[in-house]
């Protein structure tokens, strides 16, 4: 702990989502925690791996998991199309000026929490291993990434806690709420547990759960779980 008590935090994520920003903003508004940083894993993957990635999810998953990556891909493209019409820095500018103290970006909370943002590439590479050891860190909060491995979820001293869009054990991994629609299930579930060598295997500290609707999308249903998670 700091010299004022405080838990200190670190955040591990590679995404900038409305859902992250409202558990990073909940989380620098507890009095006994201080967010020392947001680690940001920035490296891109190429093709050749999303490619291998795609084989293990198939294989894991099964065919049903080919249209779920299909609807991610057209939706990114419709994104890409709408960016060339305005640009994302133009949108951006007119969202700040409409509501000031909306954080819209992981940058914008950044700057209202003074919360540094380092980017390391890899969160499982030697960069992000001596960030996070620097950083002397009680706690890892660990906000949509890749699997981390034990040379990095090991170092803060009380380990890392993992916010799993999902319940477990029945569904662990990617993709959130895909696999609980394609079974019509009834309900969805959000899981925080610690990370160990294991996908979404370590000891769970907490859960909840949202309604599934007969007519629920899994754009609707990942927003709500979204919600639940913060």
């Amino acid at each position: 702990m700091g010299r004022d008590g405080k838990l200190r935090v670190v955040v591990l994520t590679g995404v900038d989502s409305t859902a992250l920003r409202s558990a990073i903003s909940k989380l620098a508004n507890l009095p006994e925690l201080q967010i020392s940083a947001i680690l940001f894993d920035s490296e891109p993957q190429t093709v050749r791996k999303r490619l291998r990635n795609l084989r293990r999810n198939v294989r894991r998953e099964g065919l049903s998991y080919i249209p779920y990556r299909l609807a991610v891909f057209l939706r990114d493209f419709i994104d890409r199309l709408a960016a060339r019409v305005f640009s994302l820095q133009e949108v951006m500018e007119l969202l700040r000026r409409s509501v000031p103290d909306q954080a819209f970006c992981l940058t914008d909370l950044s700057q209202k929490y003074k919360i540094p943002i380092m980017k390391v590439e890899n969160l499982n590479g030697p960069t992000a291993v001596e960030t996070l050891r620097n950083l002397n860190a009680d706690l890892g909060v660990v906000l949509g990434t890749r699997i981390l491995k034990r040379s990095t979820f090991s170092i803060p001293r009380i380990g890392c806690l993992n916010v799993h869009m999902g319940k477990v054990p029945e569904y662990r991994g990617l993709p959130p709420g895909f696999w609980e629609l394609y079974e019509k299930q009834s309900s969805a579930g959000v899981t925080i547990h610690f990370v160990d060598d294991g996908l979404d295997t370590g000891e769970i500290v907490g859960e909840d759960s949202v309604d599934i609707h007969p007519r629920e999308s899994l754009e609707t249903l990942q927003k709500k779980l979204g919600i639940c998670a913060t």
